[in-house]
């Protein structure tokens, strides 16, 4: 069930700072079919982390971080930030092809799952602005193109 939010108006959410009590429930339009049509059209694939640093504050409602972004409060990432995000995280996986492909030829004790590690290793130290998730998605997406085994269980998803 698509998750639904309940504005709540106070003087930080008109400062474009707060928090958003949030409900699971249908969404009453057709808001929410339109963002995943607009998502589908980005052809972004569907294991793509959509919200790599969701933000929360504690209560015993559950809360999500807002920003107002052009007269409108949004949780999460935009179609835009998403799409960027995306495009950077493929530009990498292309960057890190000949690179993957470089060090296992250097390295012949090396297998394919170090090679593999160390990239992961390398994206976290590198503290370009990539999730864990995105990270991930990366290191996942280089092991298809290159036609090497899965790390699953090794990296972490979140």
């Amino acid at each position: 069930m698509p998750l639904h939010v309940d504005w709540l108006q106070s003087e930080e959410m008109n400062a474009g700072l707060g928090v958003i009590s949030a409900t699971q429930r249908q969404p009453s339009s057709g808001l929410a079919r339109k963002r995943s049509l607009n998502l589908q059209s980005m052809d972004i694939p569907e294991d793509f982390p959509r919200n790599p640093n969701p933000g929360a504050v504690p209560g015993a409602q559950e809360k999500f971080l807002a920003r107002l972004i052009d007269g409108r409060y949004v949780v999460g990432l935009t179609d835009d930030e998403l799409k960027e995000r995306y495009d950077v995280c493929v530009d990498l996986v292309e960057q890190l092809l000949p690179y993957c492909i470089r060090k296992q030829s250097e390295n012949p004790t090396w297998t394919t799952a170090d090679v593999l590690r160390r990239v992961n290793l390398g994206l976290q130290s590198k503290r370009w602005g990539q999730s864990p998730a995105e990270i991930h998605w990366i290191v996942k997406r280089l092991a298809i193109r290159l036609n090497w085994p899965q790390l699953e269980g090794a990296l972490p998803k979140s």
